[in-house]
């Protein structure tokens, strides 16, 4: 999943244009959530149930906002991961 991490957020630099400090936010924010996941698990083996307990993980300890860029690094690197046919 590293792997995917590292060519997403090449994308969201230099296709999307995205600042530095955005990239390094969602880099940050899914190295959290591949850490979160009990196995090494491959991009598309994540399930559903695997997002939601990350994301209920969330509530609690963290501030809204962080929670909503959170959500919204795993929504974007999953679309990305979709329209590269993971």
């Amino acid at each position: 999943m590293i792997r995917s991490i590292e060519q997403f957020t090449r994308w969201l630099a230099v296709e999307k244009g995205y600042s530095a400090h955005t990239v390094s936010g969602y880099q940050r924010d899914l190295i959290d959530f591949r850490s979160n996941l009990k196995e090494q698990t491959a991009v598309g083996s994540i399930t559903g149930a695997e997002i939601r307990a990350y994301v209920a993980s969330l509530f609690g300890r963290n501030s809204a906002a962080t929670v909503a860029r959170k959500l919204s690094a795993l929504r974007t690197f999953f679309r990305y991961m979709i329209r590269q046919n993971v």
